[in-house]
């Protein structure tokens, strides 16, 4: 098992990154000077590093956040498509390719479970 130290990115080092370092950028900015999405916080999940290389622990830091943001459904799924493929193509194993989140799954687990207990007759384990 390898590991990555990861770099910590001020917001000043994500404010300065070129849109294409982002899983996804919302509608409704406009290009600044530099090209660059306005507002900032138009611009989701930062992967890539200042040269455009994918960052290996960014990007997973990305795929672990993709469940939490307040994206809409829609959304979540064409940055959580853009993130596995970058993964892909860097060599990373992912379960999001087939699966949406460990929690997802555990959820439906969960779910299963108390609907087995439910037609059995018993109450579902604490």
């Amino acid at each position: 098992m390898s590991y990555f130290k990861a770099t910590l990115w001020t917001q000043e080092y994500i404010n300065d990154l070129p849109d294409v370092c982002f899983a996804l950028i919302e509608k409704g900015g406009v290009k600044d000077t530099e090209n660059k999405t306005k507002p900032r916080s138009l611009r989701h999940l930062p992967f890539k590093d200042m040269n455009g290389k994918v960052d290996l622990p960014h990007l997973r830091d990305a795929l672990a956040m993709l469940s939490h943001t307040k994206l809409s459904p829609e959304l979540k799924e064409k940055a959580r498509k853009k993130l596995v493929e970058a993964a892909k193509d860097a060599g990373v194993e992912t379960s999001l390719d087939e699966k949406k989140s460990f929690l997802e799954d555990w959820q439906a687990f969960g779910a299963w479970q108390a609907a087995c207990f439910a037609a059995a007759g018993k109450r579902t384990p604490a």
